[in-house]
């Protein structure tokens, strides 16, 4: 009879320890045919040659969804040796950012902020069911943009797949937020914009430094001796009446020295006449 009870109690236990588990891990089970971009990364998904203009709350998130691409799927798995679709979406979080995100999708998506799909920004969660959002949530992805996320799939493990598929896109469910995730990104902003203005004001003090330091070379041009005009014999103080009439004068004296020749060659031409 104690044997009985103790086998009873034992399986009783057994199954309780598995319903828990089964309900923590609940719904991170998609369909095992294959669907999703294989052996593409998460930074040629974004769209972006590299993650530099991201601020650097999400470069983190991103290379670190990256790091996850090709590990295989394993139910109620959190490590590289395998992971399933809540297992990822909480190791990104926790690893990148420190987030901690709840255990299963169903509760990920309470826990978030809702989202419309048009809204939806890299690092947010897609959560997808299968009667589309009519239906429980049980699978969760992250947003890279351009409608591609990276998930878990149980046939392929950790890849890119896109919303353009008909079979996402019929499962869609719902997006959410991360509230803390974009407190951090809004403050990255905030120190980067203060950074960049500290780093303009101190280019600018260093050029007015260097300005007033560095010699100022002019180019000099030799300067043109300037001719010396000749005076005219005045006497110093005459007035310009003086002046004028000397002139009259001397143009008088050189008229009647004319005269005089021109009555003199009259006379000669005279006297030759009369031989």
């Amino acid at each position: 009879m104690i044997n009985t009870c103790r086998i009873a109690g034992m399986m009783v236990g057994r199954l309780l320890i598995i319903g828990v588990v089964a309900w923590g891990l609940a719904g991170c089970s998609t369909t095992k045919k294959v669907h999703g971009v294989h052996a593409v990364s998460v930074i040629e998904s974004v769209g972006k040659p590299n993650l530099d203009s991201f601020p650097q709350p999400k470069q983190r998130l991103l290379n670190e969804a990256n790091n996850w691409i090709g590990v295989k799927y394993r139910y109620g798995g959190t490590t590289r040796d395998g992971v399933d679709c809540s297992g990822l979406t909480m190791q990104v979080y926790d690893n990148a950012l420190n987030i901690k995100l709840p255990r299963n999708s169903d509760e990920q998506r309470q826990w978030c902020e809702p989202l419309r799909r048009d809204q939806m920004g890299e690092g947010d969660l897609v959560f997808f069911s299968p009667k589309g959002n009519k239906g429980g949530v049980n699978h969760v992805a992250i947003y890279l943009g351009n409608n591609k996320f990276v998930h878990a799939s149980t046939s392929s493990g950790v890849i890119v797949s896109s919303l353009d598929e008909p079979y996402y896109d019929q499962r869609y469910h719902s997006s959410g937020r991360v509230a803390r995730y974009y407190a951090m990104i809004e403050a990255a902003g905030t120190k980067e914009k203060k950074v960049s203005v500290e780093s303009s004001v101190a280019d600018i003090t260093k050029s007015i430094a260097e300005a007033e330091i560095r010699p100022t070379s002019v180019e000099t041009k030799p300067v043109k001796p300037v001719k010396k005009i000749k005076s005219s014999p005045t006497a110093t103080g005459d007035s310009i009446i003086k002046i004028a009439r000397r002139t009259v004068a001397t143009a008088a004296d050189t008229l009647s020295a004319d005269e005089a020749r021109s009555r003199m060659l009259r006379k000669l031409r005279e006297q030759n006449n009369d031989l």
